[in-house]
């Protein structure tokens, strides 16, 4: 016997009273089905409704999980129920409304596109943080607005959002989108002007409890597009994250809100210089220090933490190349300390092995360079080198 299903009669209906018909302990929890329910299961691109059972004033069970199959409903719960229990059920209301505005939402950009450019929406995603849409063809940055600005005016105008399930003959005669090709009872939603699909999921009553449509993101997507929007509160969050994140970038910059992707611009740019300059300065005192080192065989080894891992392999490359003897250098903090080692004489793979193996890290490199990490600290490196003059850079 199928379940009766409350959320198609009233999607705004948050709660009901039901027998218990069956509890089986499943892979996540307990399988529980009930002779009706407001709990709506996973399907359509939206994932299950939450909620708690009361099964007295003092004991509640947590419904973590609702999936359909065969017309019945089975809900996952954290503890089981025993059949023939009466009990209300409640689902999470913020939860579902949220899901319904931007599934609703998503309806009605998915009309407005397959109407204006005939595209298909191929893949719907309603996650926890936006909704993916991805239609079968490519939008520009000018058409995407005009399908926004499209959809906030439907809002607007508070347009009934009406659900049948129309029998065979009279469905043979509807003109309705679809991802895929439906057996049995087929379920239509309808935007009157806007859009007309077949969905199993719960939606708003009227366009305007959709509240605002933002359009997040668009990327090329399998030769189509993915856009990410937001709907009702979910987009009024996020406006408030984003309009805070620009209010304090504001406030660093000391320029106003309107003016702020100037203002970084401007920094950017002295950002740029700076690093240049620095660049500069410092391939002056890599090229200094390499004038200043005498000639000879005995080995050296710098600590240098002012230089990059590119600087760094420049100087002792340099450094390798106007004496015979090793010559190593390391920059990094305690116990991580990134170096390289290279030299005229003998392979240093060997010698960078040996000299792993002693103080522990990791590395390769070829006959002439090595390079890696080592997890000591500078003291048990020095050991090591002891017979090596140290020097500082």
């Amino acid at each position: 016997m199928e379940t009766r299903k409350y959320y198609y009669e009233d999607s705004h209906r948050t709660e009901m009273t039901a027998t218990v018909l069956s509890c089986e302990e499943g892979k996540k929890g307990f399988e529980v089905v009930l002779s009706g329910t407001v709990f709506f299961p996973e399907g359509g691109g939206q994932s299950a409704d939450t909620g708690v059972f009361y099964i007295s004033e003092e004991e509640t069970v947590s419904v973590l999980d609702v999936h359909e199959r065969n017309g019945i409903i089975y809900h996952t719960t954290d503890q089981p129920v025993e059949p023939g229990t009466e009990l209300r059920g409640e689902i999470d209301w913020n939860e579902r409304f949220s899901k319904m505005q931007n599934h609703s939402g998503e309806h009605l950009v998915s009309g407005i596109i397959h109407r204006l450019f005939q595209y298909n929406n191929v893949g719907f995603h309603l996650g926890s943080t936006d909704v993916t849409i991805d239609f079968d063809g490519p939008l520009t940055r000018e058409q995407l607005n005009q399908v926004e600005q499209m959809a906030n005016e439907a809002v607007f105008l508070n347009l009934p959002v009406l659900e049948e399930f129309p029998d065979r003959e009279h469905l043979a005669t509807m003109e309705y989108r679809s991802k895929t090709e439906i057996s049995g009872q087929v379920r239509i939603v309808t935007i009157p002007g806007y859009d007309c699909c077949a969905c199993c999921a719960p939606h708003v009553k009227t366009t305007g409890e959709i509240g605002i449509i933002k359009f997040l993101d668009a990327v090329s997507y399998k030769g189509g597009m993915r856009v990410h929007m937001l709907c009702g509160r979910r987009a009024v969050l996020d406006y408030e994250s984003r309009y805070e994140a620009v209010a304090r970038i504001s406030a660093l910059l000391s320029a106003k809100q309107a003016e702020t992707p100037e203002a970084v611009a401007h920094m950017k740019e002295e950002v740029k210089g700076l690093k240049e300059e620095i660049s500069g300065w410092k391939q002056a005192l890599i090229g200094e220090k390499l004038l200043s080192l005498p000639e000879g065989e005995d080995p050296l080894c710098f600590f240098e933490d002012r230089l990059s891992g590119d600087e760094l392999r420049k100087l002792i490359d340099g450094a390798a190349r106007k004496r015979t003897g090793l010559c190593i250098g390391f920059h990094g903090t305690e116990g991580s300390y990134q170096f390289v080692m290279a030299g005229q004489k003998g392979d240093m793979r060997t010698e960078s092995k040996a000299f792993l193996a002693a103080v522990g890290g990791r590395g390769g490199g070829t006959a002439r360079m090595a390079q890696g990490m080592v997890t000591a600290r500078r003291v048990d490196v020095e050991a090591y080198f002891s017979t090596l003059k140290v020097q500082e850079l």
